[in-house]
């Protein structure tokens, strides 16, 4: 890429919360389907203990069966929200790049990436898929891996707008994939 090809730079280092906002966002999006049915069956069966107990007045012998049940999907709620803590720990302490500050660079051509350590050329043809989050951008390279960029990166509102109108016509037809449901958290 020529230096006067650039047409946008852009620069920042990656955080733990940058990493673990990422990895939250892909988990939910991905597996959101797994979480509902599981906790829509742990409050039904909460409902019919709590209706047992109202119609038989034996707490004991209603709550009994139920109270395993709610200890078994605390722990799983429990390991489900740390997977990705410790995924987003262990890619900030084994990625020594992403410690370090980050130069993107893009201009029609595609994305250079510039780190201590490392350096690539992104064509836009390589990005699978583009989403927004509350507070990044991200730019797939398959299903699980993504160009990270956060939005305080970019100097202003204006800046990020620009920046999407020449991302969006480097990626055409895909669009980027603006905040959804579970986005917007993120």
């Amino acid at each position: 890429m020529q230096q006067s090809d650039i047409t946008f730079e852009i620069r920042g280092t990656l955080t733990l919360g940058d990493l673990l906002r990422f990895q939250y966002f892909n988990l939910f999006r991905r597996f959101w389907w797994v979480f509902v049915p599981v906790t829509l069956v742990v409050l039904t069966v909460v409902l019919l203990a709590t209706v047992l107990v109202i119609v038989s007045h034996d707490v004991e012998e209603a709550w009994a069966p139920v109270t395993k049940s709610v200890f078994v999907f605390l722990v799983w709620c429990g390991i489900v929200a740390a997977c990705p803590y410790l995924a987003a720990r262990k890619q900030m302490q084994t990625q020594v790049s992403f410690r370090e500050p980050i130069v993107y660079q893009f201009s029609s051509e595609g994305i250079h990436v510039i780190a201590k350590y490392s350096s690539s050329e992104i064509s836009y043809k390589g990005i699978w898929m583009a989403r927004e989050t509350e507070s990044q951008f991200c730019l797939y390279l398959s299903a699980g891996a993504a160009l990270l960029v956060p939005k305080r990166f970019f100097k202003d509102v204006a800046e990020q707008t620009e920046w999407r109108a020449l991302l969006e016509q480097g990626i055409s037809p895909k669009k980027i994939v603006g905040p959804d449901l579970i986005g917007s958290r993120f």
